[in-house]
């Protein structure tokens, strides 16, 4: 009976320590499960309010802010904090991805338009149309339908390179004045009238080039994650789970009316606060799948999706728009891709989440495969 009490003990005493270490290590290094199963969960809710009508304005609260405040928090300013030009070279990568998959999607466009898979009021592409197309993505501004989850790429790259230029002037200001507090107070300042002269620009229906407009709006999200991981170490112990489930069904509640969209200007002030909230309620869910054994499925699941989320994001809507030709098909009525946008058959919705998640899955383990067969 000892012995049984000892060992739950000493169980219990572990698995404290394991809810006490899954952000960060104790050297202070980020832990990549805790954040892939976050960064997971934000892909899974960008999925989940394109195929899910009744829970869209839930997670649209949410959602794609989620990958700023994420990106925020990964910003390594010891690495960075004199190298901004390094911090954007690293996130171009993206930026080249985006326009890669872009491609696809033009070189597609025709064939997609053949088989009814477009807007009925989308005309096929002559040559010299594609070529415009692709120097429209070159330059973050791609126009495909199937491809407009990945409208916040180029936001991200631009958002994360503006954060990274204001953190290095910063630096400088407080070198020079031997103030940490100017620091502080120039991000603050600039960071907020940024954004808002970008949620102005939007509200207003001012469209800049790649998104800049909101871009610059979004910058409390990359700053709040910037600020959490530098100057509060021990936020972890501020994650608790009853205050989780208070603001799920706050944010429940309060999304019934009212829904948020940056890239089609449906913005609010109260957003930012719903957002933060959403944060919240995400790090608790992530901190929960996180603490459970490496192996177990859920687990396995949301940091595959983590890892996988560009691609996951950027063939959803393209798969879930081919399950509703499919079911338009089978029904012989046609006119169902033109009435709807996308996901609007909530019978379809346990397929729209196994396949829009299951397939872009298959598809990124294949890949990662042909690359480590290739590095031999």
């Amino acid at each position: 009976m000892k012995k049984r009490r000892k060992d739950y003990c000493l169980a219990l005493k572990k698995w404290k320590k394991t809810m006490n270490n899954v952000m960060m290590d104790e050297n202070g290094k980020l832990q990549r499960g805790y954040w892939n199963i976050l960064k997971g969960i934000g892909a899974f809710c960008v999925v989940l309010g394109h195929c899910a009508m009744p829970v869209q304005n839930f997670v649209y609260l949410f959602h794609v802010p989620l990958f700023f405040f994420i990106s925020g928090y990964m910003y390594n300013e010891q690495k960075y904090g004199d190298a901004p030009y390094d911090n954007l070279k690293g996130r171009m990568k993206s930026w080249v991805k985006y326009v890669a998959l872009y491609i696809v999607y033009i070189l597609l466009h025709n064939i997609l338009g053949h088989f009814d898979m477009l807007r009925i009021d989308e005309p096929l592409y002559t040559k010299a149309q594609m070529v415009e197309q692709m120097a429209y993505a070159v330059i973050g501004d791609g126009n495909e339908l199937l491809a407009g989850p990945l409208w916040f790429v180029p936001v991200l790259v631009i958002g994360s390179a503006f954060m990274g230029f204001v953190i290095y002037y910063s630096r400088m200001l407080e070198n020079r004045l031997k103030s940490k507090k100017i620091k502080f107070l120039f991000q603050g300042i600039v960071i907020g009238c940024s954004s808002i002269v970008g949620y102005l620009m939007i509200a207003y229906g001012w469209d800049l080039p790649a998104h800049m407009q909101i871009a610059l709006a979004v910058q409390p999200y990359f700053w709040a994650g910037y600020l959490l991981r530098n100057y509060m170490p021990d936020l972890e112990k501020y994650i608790k789970y009853w205050a989780g489930i208070i603001l799920f069904l706050l944010l429940a509640i309060y999304s019934r009316d009212h829904l948020y969209s940056l890239v089609d200007g449906y913005v609010s002030p109260i957003m930012y606060v719903m957002a933060f909230l959403g944060f919240y309620v995400c790090m608790c869910l992530a901190k929960g799948i996180c603490v459970l054994q490496r192996g177990n499925y859920l687990r396995s699941l949301f940091v595959k999706m983590g890892q996988a989320s560009f691609l996951l994001m950027g063939t959803h809507f393209m798969i879930i728009r081919g399950i509703d030709r499919v079911y338009a098909g089978y029904h012989q009525d046609i006119s169902m891709m033109y009435a709807h946008y996308l996901g609007n058959h909530n019978i379809l919705i346990p397929l729209y989440l196994l396949l829009g998640i299951g397939l872009p899955l298959l598809l990124q383990a294949f890949w990662n495969k042909r690359l480590k067969g290739a590095a031999k």
